[in-house]
């Protein structure tokens, strides 16, 4: 058989299989709760991916040299980011990352690694999983989980914008007190200091971001920046 062949073939296999899962389960959008004509292809419809394409504009966050979202935390990409941070949608986090790829492009570019932004373990327990972590691991560079929150904080989405920053500030550490950075900080050796960008599933003022960046930077780093799926607008 053919390469044509073969791939007209998985084409027909893969109609014939959301065609059949489709009549026999009916398994809804992860966002709008619609039926999936194409199940095969992910659990958000293809109509909610095309309305979670809103651009949201770059904003400035301090210790940050940039911060850029794939789009804004309202409507149909409020509902898939809410599928996969309390509704255990964990695939949603590849095609989350695509988004970010496509969207927040600049901010990864020529990055060294990511950081994904951690919860305590408390939440790490309770939710099963870290969303941030999920989709740093799906972008296409090295992920470095070496930032840890050393105390419970209070969900930033309850409190007034004065009061962010306080209720993160000496949240975040890098674990274990060590140097968070594989590739060296030591300009003496010649080594050339990291860029990292972090990641975080949602953002609203930057107090969150702000602070695990100038810890990040206070460790070695030599540049900070940030992509979020989301911003709150």
């Amino acid at each position: 058989m053919g390469e044509a062949q073969e791939v007209r073939l998985g084409v027909v296999c893969r109609r014939f299989a959301d065609s059949l899962i489709a009549v026999l389960l009916a398994p809804p959008c992860a966002s709008c709760g619609e039926p999936l004509s194409t199940p095969t292809s992910g659990i958000v419809c293809e109509a909610c991916w095309r309305a979670a394409r809103t651009v949201a504009p770059p904003f400035f966050v301090p210790h940050l040299s940039a911060c850029e979202s794939a789009g804004v935390y309202a409507g149909t990409l409020r509902e898939i980011v809410h599928a996969l941070k309390y509704r255990n949608r964990t695939s949603l986090a590849r095609p989350l990352a695509s988004l970010l790829l496509e969207r927040c492009g600049n901010a990864l570019a020529g990055a060294d690694a990511v950081v994904p932004v951690p919860l305590h373990p408390s939440r790490k327990r309770s939710r099963g999983f870290n969303q941030a972590e999920l989709i740093a691991r799906a972008l296409p560079l090295p992920c470095l989980e070496v930032l840890e929150r050393v105390r419970p904080t209070r969900s930033q989405t309850d409190l007034p914008a004065d009061q962010r920053r306080s209720n993160v500030l000496g949240a975040f550490a890098v674990k274990g007190g060590l140097s968070p950075f594989p590739l060296g900080t030591n300009r003496r050796r010649g080594t050339v200091p990291l860029t990292a960008v972090l990641v975080d599933d949602v953002a609203t003022t930057g107090a969150t971001l702000s602070e695990c960046a100038r810890v990040l930077k206070e460790a070695g780093a030599r540049e900070v920046r940030a992509v979020t799926v989301a911003r709150a607008l």
